[in-house]
């Protein structure tokens, strides 16, 4: 790297006529170079000029900030010793997390916060959420995803009174969800999925009324499902697939009316479908069982789900009749019933539903019996059907053959 004798004073001056990436490129220039473009004081300066119109390191007023891992690291850093005093909104990507922790809790106005795809490779070591996260007392959205967030969410999570949003998917966070979060009662987004969660959803979660989504998914979270699950009135999606919950579904379930999405897949769950299959899920489009314990027959109600689009029931040890109730449900495009342990005569109105372009029997170790194909074959839509280790019973048009899977 070559020495200039120009003064510090008049390479300044040069680099502020340049824009921060090109002046970036110029720190082999020589050693002078280098030193200034590496500086606090250069990095200040170029966050600044990052957003317009602000031409000074005066950021007091700014009020949303996207900061990108394109920028360099010196720049990054600079950004730790801003006071973004009046900032509302802050959206980090690809950034040193460690640098940056200490900025996000100065910022005291921040109403939303979103840290994607943070780095921790360039401080090294595990982050965590501070501590001091609760005193963002204005804040109404915090989302981090795909970040290696690790370590727990810590219990003074509780003094967001105004979070709306949180989203904490794809990280690494560990320990139970603390009892505290049922503190934060604006909550209308819970979005845990893809961490290492543990132990029981809190009892206290009835307290979130305003909750329209809860995503827990693929954690190690075990237990009971809560009874008080039920006063979430607002909930149109619930999703605890992939855990380890044990015991029978609560009944009170079966009264969230806003109820759009339930997907209980891959756990160990237990007892009767009866048992939460109620009128009052009306608005349920999509019922999701696959891979439980569930025990005893689809229940004759089903029918009271007349908005159902996907039901699929999969590896469970259901048993008895298929309800003839099952042809009313008008609006049904996906049925999956295989590997339980149905028997006896198959309802024939199934191939009467309109919308119906997926259904799998296969598996069950009693046979189907007296399927008849009439239906089906008057059918002008196309229909997969997947009939194998079922005994079948009736004329199966040619024309129609494509359409099955044995």
């Amino acid at each position: 790297m070559a020495t200039t004798h120009l003064p510090n004073e008049l390479i300044e001056s040069i680099l502020d006529w340049i824009d921060i990436q090109t002046a970036s490129k110029m720190r082999l220039v020589s050693k002078s170079f280098n030193a200034i473009i590496a500086s606090d004081r250069f990095s200040r300066a170029g966050i600044a000029r990052l957003i317009p119109p602000h031409k000074e390191p005066d950021v007091s007023n700014w009020t949303r900030v996207f900061l990108f891992g394109a920028s360099p690291v010196s720049l990054q850093r600079a950004f730790v010793s801003l006071r973004l005093i009046n900032t509302k909104s802050l959206n980090l990507w690809n950034l040193d997390i460690h640098a940056m922790s200490t900025a996000i809790t100065t910022a005291h106005s921040l109403t939303n916060l979103g840290i994607f795809y943070g780095n921790k490779k360039i401080g090294g070591g595990d982050w965590n959420i501070p501590a001091e996260i609760g005193m963002l007392e204005n804040l109404e959205a915090f989302t981090v995803t795909h970040s290696e967030l690790a370590g727990e969410i810590p219990p003074t999570i509780s003094k967001l009174s105004k979070l709306c949003s949180l989203k904490l998917s794809v990280n690494n966070l560990t320990g139970c969800i603390p009892d505290s979060i049922c503190a934060c009662e604006s909550l209308q987004f819970l979005i845990l999925d893809s961490n290492k969660l543990a132990g029981p959803i809190p009892t206290g979660i009835g307290r979130l009324r305003n909750l329209t989504r809860m995503i827990l998914s693929s954690n190690q979270l075990s237990g009971d499902i809560p009874h008080s699950i039920g006063f979430l009135q607002c909930l149109r999606v619930l999703n605890l697939s992939n855990n380890r919950f044990s015991g029978d579904v609560p009944n009170s379930i079966g009264s969230i009316s806003t109820l759009k999405i339930l997907n209980l897949c891959d756990n160990e769950l237990t007892g009767c479908l009866a048992s939460f299959i109620m009128e009052n899920l009306c608005s349920l489009t999509e019922l999701f069982l696959d891979n439980n314990k569930f025990t005893g027959p689809i229940p004759d109600q089903i029918c009271v789900l007349k908005r159902l689009v996907s039901f699929s029931a999969v590896s469970n040890r259901l048993s008895g009749v298929v309800p003839e109730t099952i042809g009313q449900l008008e609006n049904l495009q996906n049925l999956m019933l295989a590997r339980n342990n149905f028997s006896g005569k198959f309802p024939l109105d199934i191939g009467s539903i309109k919308y119906l372009e997926h259904l799998e029997i296969s598996g069950n170790n009693d046979p189907l019996l007296g399927i008849i194909f009439d239906e089906i074959e008057s059918r002008e839509e196309f229909l997969l059907v997947k009939f194998s280790d079922n005994s079948l019973f009736g004329d199966l048009a040619e024309a129609f053959r494509s359409n099955f899977l044995f």
